[in-house]
């Protein structure tokens, strides 16, 4: 059994989740490939807030819910 491979493009939004002014997301559209967008949590930016019940956390919370 032969399984086709195709190949896609990974984007990685690394502090928030900007659509309309994101460059990189943008090009990675024009790629030609299908896109499959990544979000991980990044524990030194977390740990670097004063408060883990940050707005901003709370919005990527429920964005990606």
């Amino acid at each position: 059994m032969t399984t086709k491979r195709s190949e896609i493009s990974v984007f990685w939004f690394r502090r928030d989740l900007r659509l309309e002014d994101n460059r990189g997301l943008h090009q990675a559209l024009q790629g030609g490939r299908p896109v499959l967008p990544l979000f991980i949590f990044d524990q030194a930016i977390l740990e670097a807030l004063p408060d883990r019940r940050d707005r901003r956390v709370e919005f990527i919370h429920r964005c990606l819910a």
